[in-house]
């Protein structure tokens, strides 16, 4: 039940013109806004009322500590959410003329999502003994990702994954028969 509001925002984001630059202020502003704004109260009725106990009950909901699937961190985070992708969409111009290599990246985001899953439990299970190796294989991960699309895109319109979401669609038995 928690993610339906940050579902709900994304859904309603995805109805609304991104393009426009007034849009992008309002996301960061607001964002921020939504983001400071409930942590500073998060803090201040934590200051009144005192700290969670360890005991789950109601004082739980003046936490907005990450992950606690909180009301103030929902709000938090999804502000801080909506702060990045403001500034995101303020970037795609220089993004897009400097960053062409990482755009690339963001057409093939599901075959690099299922292949960094695919590697990490092929290549680097049980994980990484030490913090060093862990940035390692995150750098390397990353790398692997961004010149495979890269290499990928220069060739193809669309990612070996996302092909499958474009496949068209099956006819069903009534449909065929008329």
């Amino acid at each position: 039940m928690v993610w339906a509001a940050p579902f709900l925002i994304g859904m309603l984001l995805g109805r609304i013109d991104l393009r426009n630059p007034a849009l992008h202020r309002r996301l960061v502003l607001w964002g921020a806004v939504a983001a400071v704004g409930a942590y500073l109260l998060s803090q201040l009725l934590i200051l009144v009322l005192g700290a969670p106990g360890r005991i789950v009950g109601l004082d739980r909901l003046v936490s907005a500590t990450a992950h606690s699937q909180m009301p103030l961190w929902l709000v938090s985070s999804s502000g801080a959410a909506l702060f990045v992708l403001g500034l995101c969409l303020m970037g795609e111009r220089f993004a897009s003329r400097h960053l062409s290599v990482l755009a690339a990246t963001g057409r093939l985001s599901l075959t690099v999502y299922v292949g960094h899953l695919l590697a990490l439990a092929v290549i680097v299970r049980p994980g990484p003994g030490s913090l060093a190796e862990g940035i390692l294989v995150t750098a390397v991960l990353c790398t692997a990702a961004v010149v495979f699309s890269w290499l990928w895109t220069r060739r193809f319109q669309t990612g070996p994954l996302e092909i499958l979401l474009r496949l068209p669609p099956r006819k069903t038995t009534s449909e065929r028969n008329g």
